[in-house]
């Protein structure tokens, strides 16, 4: 029985951990947009999702690191962020993953403020 219990014990702590470094929800513009206004205070701009690559010394496993276009109605800036899964929502912080990211981003080049940015795609790149 005691055999049993732990053997139950090691298969959900394996799946709570495949759970939190496999998030359920890809990351999409909208995810990011969100996760993009948390990060930098400002709840006026949307977010076009550019390069994508696994993001250096990624903590948890996962974490993503993704160049990105803020739009707000007076134009457009680029910036990267490494983006990580929380286990409830994606999040953003300063990314550490600058040398293996392009800036600036090509595939961004055609984004502009006038733009029509959709927010369940993915990354362009």
């Amino acid at each position: 029985m005691l055999n049993r219990k732990l053997l139950l014990s090691l298969m959900l702590a394996s799946i709570a951990t495949a759970c939190h470094a496999q998030p359920p929800t890809k990351l999409t513009n909208g995810r990011a947009t969100t996760a993009v206004r948390a990060l930098l205070g400002l709840d006026q701009v949307r977010v076009v999702l550019g390069t994508c690559k696994a993001a250096l010394n990624a903590k948890p496993e996962g974490a993503t690191a993704c160049t990105f276009l803020v739009v707000s109605g007076g134009g457009t800036s680029e910036s990267q962020a490494d983006f990580r899964w929380s286990g409830r929502e994606w999040t953003a912080t300063p990314s550490e993953s600058q040398t293996i990211l392009p800036f600036p981003d090509p595939v961004l080049a055609d984004v502009h403020s006038w733009s029509k940015i959709d927010d369940n795609a993915g990354p362009i790149g």
